[in-house]
């Protein structure tokens, strides 16, 4: 058996080496794709993810401003109340980036009502309350779940007594 001489490992690395060099080229090109998407779908999933949060901050030039879910929470209320035909179940903050927006579940009083122009005047009442009362510009949306509605008989008007046997003549038993 012979050994290979230099020349001859030479000869083999200049006919492989091209070959070498494009599958490698091809290779790192994938992974550097690879890495690029998982560093993208990281960046959208720590940005964008919809995730529950504790309240809002409010950062100003002398500090900052950090208003609760709960108080929040409490204007909502204060809001929701003034529609008679909303029972608010459960009010929750949420932060998808860097915007916010609520999320209600409400039981409804009544069967007749037209829906979608009360949860529309609802939307406006409370994000106008949250920016007047609160100052809170950042919550640009408020999504209503309607959990139950509640149909509630119009009252029966009053029905003439029946005539009683008492009011009539005393039976003649014969």
């Amino acid at each position: 058996m012979q050994m290979p001489t230099a020349s001859r490992l030479l000869d083999f690395n200049d006919q492989h080496l091209s070959s070498f060099f494009d599958w490698g080229f091809v290779v790192g090109a994938l992974y550097a794709l690879v890495a690029a998407c998982v560093i993208f779908l990281l960046v959208e999933l720590l940005l964008f993810l919809r995730r529950r949060c504790h309240g809002v901050s409010i950062k100003s030039a002398n500090g900052e401003l950090f208003i609760s879910a709960n108080a929040i929470g409490d204007v909502v209320t204060m809001v929701v109340r003034r529609f008679k035909e909303f029972n608010l179940r459960k009010c929750a903050l949420h932060q998808r980036g860097f915007r916010y927006y609520l999320r209600l579940r409400i039981d409804l009083d009544g069967a007749e009502l037209n829906l979608p122009q009360l949860t529309a005047e609802l939307r406006d009442e409370i994000l106008k309350a949250l920016s007047g009362n609160l100052g809170i510009d950042s919550v640009d949306k408020v999504d209503i779940h309607v959990g139950k509605i509640h149909h509630r008989p119009a009252p029966r008007a009053a029905e003439p007594a029946a005539p009683s046997m008492m009011d009539d003549e005393p039976f003649n038993v014969m």
